[in-house]
């Protein structure tokens, strides 16, 4: 950083100047997604703690986070590369047409953790709670992205793994 700062004073040669600018770029830009990140975190932190010990919410926070990270990321690395020179114009058209392919390829698992996350915001049931579901009647043991795990109130104490769709 303080090589670029001195740059204005100095006379460079222009592929050390250009090089010294890219890196001073690259490492605010990280330090940005650094702050960025610990921002969301920190928010979302406050938010669990105004809402308390509640494991569903827990999880529907560790999955905004992610997100959210990512998204901060993905921004980051395309304002690097297009001050580094590069076209992301043909890279995001290509990044679309890629997303519907894989979107199409992963439809069962996105309709798998949309659910799960439906259950997880809008909390029908949740863990401990009673379900009926034809003449199996049983609490719920677990949430995850693709099942939902029941143990049976009968004598057998079987248990089951049930869709979530």
């Amino acid at each position: 950083m303080a090589l670029d700062a001195a740059q204005a004073s100095l006379t460079l040669p222009d592929r050390v100047q250009r090089i010294v600018a890219n890196t001073a770029l690259i490492l605010i830009l990280a330090q940005v997604g650094l702050w960025a990140g610990r921002a969301v975190r920190f928010y979302l932190e406050m938010k669990e703690l105004e809402r308390g010990a509640d494991r569903v919410f827990a999880g529907s926070l560790d999955i905004i986070n992610f997100v959210a990270r990512m998204l901060i990321w993905s921004l980051l690395i395309l304002l690097a590369l297009d001050n580094l020179g590069v076209n992301i114009t043909a890279l995001l058209a290509g990044l679309g047409v890629g997303g519907v392919a894989v979107a199409l390829a992963l439809q069962n698992v996105l309709g798998d953790l949309f659910a799960s996350l439906s259950i997880a915001l809008d909390k029908p049931f949740v863990i401990g709670d009673s379900l009926t579901i034809d003449t199996f009647i049983g609490k719920v043991e677990h949430i995850g992205i693709k099942t939902t795990r029941l143990r049976s109130e009968s004598a057998n104490k079987s248990s089951c793994r049930m869709p979530i769709s």
